[in-house]
């Protein structure tokens, strides 16, 4: 039996190969997720129109924090959205492929404590309106990201004078 894709796919924007944590407090990383075909075919684009009505309005998300492997960072609080509590989910009530949403969030411990690791995130839908509870598999439907891996530092490095 083969294995079929889902017909919609979540794509995040590239993250800074390098992030420092520690120059502002305020200072986030800034992510944007856009709902997408997952085959760029004419046939794949019509699967991709209907399961997105299917979905309904909108189309929560969620993030998790991986190490560049894709293994699950286990320390608890290390990933922190800004503001806490905000909604992420993106909007689908104009019906259209490339429908958005962006978040802020901090990674607040450094590469160097997590043996040099660099981090990434995955994007995952969680919830759609328009599918009933057991009716559809949310993951049958669209397919997770995952964003390009970013080393986290404290701060740049200052350069020295040389005497």
């Amino acid at each position: 039996m083969a294995v079929t894709s889902p017909p919609l796919r979540l794509k995040a924007d590239e993250l800074p190969e390098v992030w420092f944590n520690q120059v502002r407090k305020s200072d986030t990383l800034n992510v944007h997720v856009r709902l997408v075909a997952t085959l760029g075919t004419e046939a794949g684009t019509a699967d991709a129109r209907q399961a997105l009505r299917s979905l309904g309005s909108t189309l929560e998300i969620d993030a998790v924090l991986l190490y560049e492997d894709e293994t699950v960072v286990e320390k608890p609080r290390v990933l922190e959205f800004h503001p806490a509590g905000q909604s992420m989910s993106i909007d689908l009530r104009n019906g259209e492929l490339g429908a958005a949403v962006s978040f802020r969030c901090r990674i607040k411990d450094v590469s160097s404590s997590h043996q040099h690791r660099r981090f990434r995130l995955r994007i995952v839908p969680v919830r759609a309106d328009g599918l009933r509870r057991g009716a559809t598999d949310i993951d049958a439907v669209v397919q997770f990201a995952t964003t390009s891996a970013v080393e986290v530092k404290a701060r740049p490095t200052k350069k020295r004078k040389l005497a």
